[in-house]
Formats: C-alpha cells, structure tokens, sequence
C-alpha cells in the first residue's frame, strides 16, 4: 500500500496488477494548486494498493505533450495506455 499527495501537476501513474500481462493504469490524481503557492495549504491524500507486478511513473507534463507528424498533440489516454506494457521502461 502506498499513500500519496500533490498538487498542480501531472497524476502520477501507478501500473500494477497480478501479472506483468494483466496490467491497470491508476492515476494517482493531484488535487489542489502548486505545491508552495499558498502557505499552510493542507492537500487531499489518497491510498492504494500496489501489486506484486507494479510500476511508478512521476514525471513532467512536458513528458506527454508530444506533437504528432500530423502536427495533432498525442492524446493523454493513449498515452496512458502506452504505459501500461513493460516495453515503456
């Protein structure tokens, strides 16, 4: 189990499931402004459970804003389904 928190950024993405073949994406959701934009600001927390096959990703929103050839931005969910399959790490 691992608790998390945030604010102002990108969700972090929690893969895990039972096996490296049966993956789930879990957006762990930052709720709240910037970290450091307000003083004393007491943020959301949330809990989930990681399996034995897991894998964390944090990263920059500047990690996903991909243009496309096609000058089309790729979208967040494809994005997210990339993550899902261990050729991303």
């Amino acid at each position: 189990m691992i608790h998390y928190s945030g604010g102002g950024h990108p969700p972090v993405v929690l893969v895990t499931g039972p096996a490296d073949a049966e993956p789930a994406a879990h957006l762990l959701d930052s709720k709240g402004p910037m970290v450091g934009a307000i003083s004393d600001l007491e943020y959301d927390s949330g809990s989930i459970t990681v399996e034995p096959f897991s894998r964390l990703f944090l990263f920059s929103d500047g990690a996903y804003e991909i243009e496309r050839a096609d000058g089309s931005m790729w979208p967040f969910s494809e994005f997210i389904e990339f993550m899902k399959h261990p050729q991303c790490i």
